[in-house]
């Protein structure tokens, strides 16, 4: 995940099935967290069973971006992917997650 996709690849997204219950585990948690604020561009995710609405040419997801939503998913116990498609820059969830971890524990 650590390469930089912008301008290198003409594919902007892939389309992934929904991963087996329990996929994203506790002991996953603290290295995500690490990655949760990452930019570095990554092509864009999209669930196989979303029929999507993901429009042609979106932008890129990050690195961050999708830390946060395999952290969102272990968090709700909903498989990943947890959305349509996802595309974007980290947000403010950082914050909460980094928040919810100290409360969390350690792995």
């Amino acid at each position: 995940m650590a390469a930089n996709y912008q301008g290198q690849n003409h594919i902007k997204s892939v389309i992934i099935p929904t991963a087996p219950e329990n996929w994203i585990r506790r002991e996953h948690i603290a290295g995500l967290l690490k990655l949760v604020n990452r930019k570095d561009k990554i092509v864009r995710i999209i669930s196989s069973t979303s029929g999507s609405t993901a429009p042609f040419d979106g932008e890129y997801s990050s690195i961050g971006k999708e830390a946060q939503n395999l952290i969102e998913c272990y968090r709700t116990k909903i498989p990943y992917p947890n959305f349509d498609y996802s595309s974007g820059q980290p947000e403010e969830k950082a914050r909460e997650l980094k928040k919810w971890r100290t409360k969390f524990g350690p792995p």
